[in-house]
């Protein structure tokens, strides 16, 4: 197993960290020393509520008598929400009985701080040999390991406030209604949960309190303070469960737990990407955040308004930017696979998604992708996933330092310990490289009953093809060939199978072809050596993307310059708003705003503006840029205070603008930020004016109906462009304001492309319920009638649309 897969990413010094001794392993449940111990820093954590509670997870009150506090010490237990499943029957983990529940943390992954002593810890470890066990419902356990702790976490200060996510379900509904209620009532739990991390990651290093209101919760705020805050927190009203709640702990045993696992063996339940109002013990709670909910409310109709048919079909093929998708056991090995690929493959050729392992098992995003990567362990499960991604798309993959090597090539199942080792490899003209090798030395099975440092009896055991089987038992041929050899122990490094008659190909690496020198800081010997090689390893990884997988790589990326912005507008508006922002403090003395990691210094007359960079945009307010021409915007510009060509353009729910279609033309993106009782929301619109690639632009469009048609409309020049965004943004605003909201709507559908579409939305265990979609609800959520005239409502930021499949997908199944 990859180092970034055995330590969790929590701990502030993961990256220093290596594994000592192997003590056990059987599948994929291993124990293993790790040097040096891990820190754990809980400012942004949330305490655990005394006594009976179900946050994080369902607890029944702890036993801290039996924790001697001399000899305590605190292990974290990371577990993975995805695989929560209805009804789930199997040996259950109560944390409160190896420990004290003290702190928790929800991101991707819930997270548990537990005070422990040996006793306690002893029992877990028999029980992790011997059984196999999940947290309740059926929520795999990731890692268990040994902590030490800095910082305070936060507490709830008005508990009676949280929305109470387990109380029981209708009894009265069918096991199918209730399974999908329970799917959809988990990830709203999740959602909460998240959202109040979230929040107090914005104000943890100033120590400030912060009050959270879950959308729709139909409760008051819920109020998150520092540790030090209070001396008490009010009441905890206890929960008492109910034989009819569905998320009460099954078959629970005195002693279990894995100390550390990749994800299990079992199928990995998709969450339900449609969910309904929860019952609560305050009533009905409509939940948003990233949880998809359901209204089960009467259906409307949607305005009927006329469709134009101008056809801008001019044979454009390129739809959507080729997908490339990267699976990890490790959100930050994740980060680092696509660091490495941005700095290889060219620039604006590809779209790159980061997916967890529920995302892994949609199959439309698998048949969409010219490249899948995985790194580090993948479940069992997967492996039939993948197969058929290769067998039936001509897909390609790149697996880098995993498992999965074993779960293609069965020769390889043979492994050796080899934590934090450089070793020097060769591929092609690229001769003894200093390369960072897999923790995991996997190796064709060996005749003798020791490793051999014979190249020959190493390698010979690798045969020139094997064959695999397909879901419906068909054998498919694969070719192997060494691509490159690792010298210190002469095992092969980097292999290329190939399935023969088909294009697939599969790049195995044992050496870390993502690994930047920047992340073995701490280690100057290895990190001088991986500086000195770093240009070879992308150099290899672009060879191999590029020879073996067929992508369009280069190491020679175009240099970025950045240049300076223009503040364009009337000198009355422009210095009254530059008065307001210094009067509520955004801006400084030096006349510089912050916008997370950017500074935006506005230059008047007679200063000298800074070089622009990643980090600072110069913004010049008297001055007009040579390439725009402001006699044309300002001659377009209809608005009053705010900054036409017929195309066949549509709106593709919940932010994409399309062309034909099936073309992506641009999109919109929303964020907003919550300023103590003030709400601050940005909208960007980006749309492809001349950039070619990576589909295509409105100037290629504008110049194709030129030649088919003879006429000669100019090009949409940015002038014009702007104007035009300005003066219908204007409109809209108005039109709100006056609560037009239907005169919106009704020109939203103008352009819609969805209206009484069939589709499929897929719920939990893989279950498809097709529906056909009738629209937008008053919040912007997708709105679809089941077959039975229920309507179920879908939310944009918890789902994505795939409109080329027909399916409706969660997006938590995303990093």
């Amino acid at each position: 197993m990859e180092v970034s897969s055995v330590l969790s990413d929590l701990c502030t010094n993961h990256k220093e960290g290596h594994v000592g001794d192997l003590f056990w392993y059987r599948g994929n449940k291993r124990i293993v020393s790790i040097y040096p111990k891990q820190q754990l820093d809980i400012s942004g954590w949330i305490s655990v509520i005394p006594g009976r509670t179900h946050l994080p997870l369902q607890i029944k009150g702890t036993k801290s008598e039996l924790i001697t506090t001399e000899k305590s010490f605190y292990i974290l237990v990371e577990a993975n929400y995805n695989t929560c499943q209805y009804n789930f029957l199997s040996n259950v983990l109560e944390l409160e009985t190896f420990g004290v529940p003290v702190a928790w943390h929800v991101g991707d992954r819930i997270s548990i701080l537990l005070r422990t002593d040996d006793v306690s810890l002893s029992h877990l470890s028999v029980s992790f040999l011997q059984n196999n066990l999940t947290l309740e419902n059926g929520i795999e356990i990731m890692r268990i390991q040994s902590v030490d702790v800095i910082g305070s976490p936060y507490k709830i200060y008005n508990i009676s406030s949280v929305p109470q996510t387990y109380a029981p379900l209708d009894p009265r509904l069918s096991r199918n209604e209730r399974k999908d209620f329970f799917m959809s009532r988990w990830r709203a739990h999740v959602s909460m949960l998240s959202t109040f991390c979230e929040a107090i990651d914005q104000v943890k290093d100033t120590l400030q309190d912060i009050s959270v209101r879950h959308p729709g919760s139909g409760v008051g705020a819920v109020k998150l303070v520092p540790s030090n805050y209070i001396n008490e927190v009010e009441d905890i009203p206890e929960y008492t469960p109910s034989t009819n709640d569905v998320l009460e702990k099954n078959n629970s045993v005195p002693s279990s737990v894995s100390i550390m696992e990749s994800p299990s063996q079992s199928s990995g339940q998709l969450s339900s990407l449609t969910s309904t109002e929860m019952s609560t013990a305050q009533g009905s709670t409509r939940l948003a955040a990233d949880s998809a909910t359901t209204s089960l409310s009467s259906l409307r109709s949607l305005p009927v308004t006329p469709r134009r048919t101008i056809s801008t079909d001019v044979g454009f093929d390129r739809i959507k930017p080729p997908n490339i998708i990267i699976f990890s056991d490790s959100a930050s090995a994740a980060d680092s696979v696509k660091v490495a690929l941005e700095s290889t493959l060219l620039k604006d050729r590809y779209t790159i998604h980061v997916l967890n392992f529920a995302g892994m098992l949609s199959t439309p995003w698998l048949h969409q992708a010219c490249l899948v990567v995985i790194h580090g362990n993948v479940p069992p499960t997967f492996t039939s996933v993948i197969t058929d991604y290769l067998l039936q798309t001509s897909g390609s993959l790149l697996v880098l330092c995993s498992d999965f090597l074993g779960s293609i090539l069965p020769m390889f199942h043979t492994a050796e310990v080899r934590p934090n080792e450089l070793v020097q490899c060769s591929y092609k003209s690229w001769k003894h490289v200093p390369l960072m090798h897999h923790v995991f030395c996997y190796q064709p099975t060996p005749t003798a009953p020791q490793f051999s440092h014979d190249e020959h009896s190493s390698l010979r055991a690798i045969p020139e093809s094997v064959e695999i089987k397909d879901r419906q038992g068909q054998l498919h041929k694969l070719k192997i060939d060494i691509l490159g050899a690792e010298e210190t122990w002469q095992t092969p490094s980097l292999l290329l199978v190939s399935l023969v008659n088909s294009t697939s190909k599969i790049v195995f690496s044992q050496v870390h072809l993502e690994v930047a020198p920047c992340q073995y800081e701490c280690d100057d010997k290895k990190r001088q050596a991986l500086e000195k090689s770093d240009k070879a390893r992308l150099e290899i990884l672009c060879d191999v993307l590029g020879s073996h997988l067929g992508l369009q790589c280069s190491i020679k990326q175009p240099h970025i310059t950045y240049t300076s912005a223009y503040f364009l507008g009337k000198h009355e508006a422009k210095q009254e708003l530059l008065d307001k922002l210094k009067k509520e403090g955004t801006l400084d003395s030096n006349i510089v705003m912050k916008a997370g990691t950017l500074n935006l210094k506005f230059c008047g007359k007679g200063v000298t503006p800074p070089t622009p960079s990643a980090n600072l945009l110069p913004v010049l307010q008297h001055s007009c840029p040579h390439s725009f021409s402001t006699v044309d915007y300002f001659e377009n510009l209809n608005t009053k205070s705010v900054g036409r060509l017929e195309m066949d353009v549509g709106i593709k729910w919940p932010n994409d603008i399309y062309v034909n279609k099936r073309t992506k033309l641009g999109g919109v993106l929303v964020s907003s930020v919550l300023s103590n009782d003030t709400v601050i929301c940005n909208i960007g619109c980006g749309l492809n004016l001349y950039n070619k690639d990576p589909t295509v632009c409105v100037n290629d469009l504008i110049d194709s109906i030129n030649k088919e048609t003879g006429s000669k409309i100019p090009e949409l020049t940015y002038e014009i462009y702007f104007a035009n965004v300005f003066n219908k943004l204007e409109e809209l605003y108005k039109m709100a304001q006056a609560g037009n909201i239907d005169d919106v709507k009704s020109m939203y559908y103008s352009f819609w492309l969805h209206s009484d579409a069939e589709v499929e939305v897929k719920l939990a265990e893989h279950n498809v319920k097709k529906v056909k979609i009738k629209g937008i609800d008053s919040y912007g959520f997708l709105r679809v009638e089941t077959p039975d005239g229920n309507e179920l409502t879908l939310q944009p930021d918890g789902n994505t649309f795939d409109m080329l499949s027909n399916l409706i997908i969660s997006k938590a199944m995303f990093y």
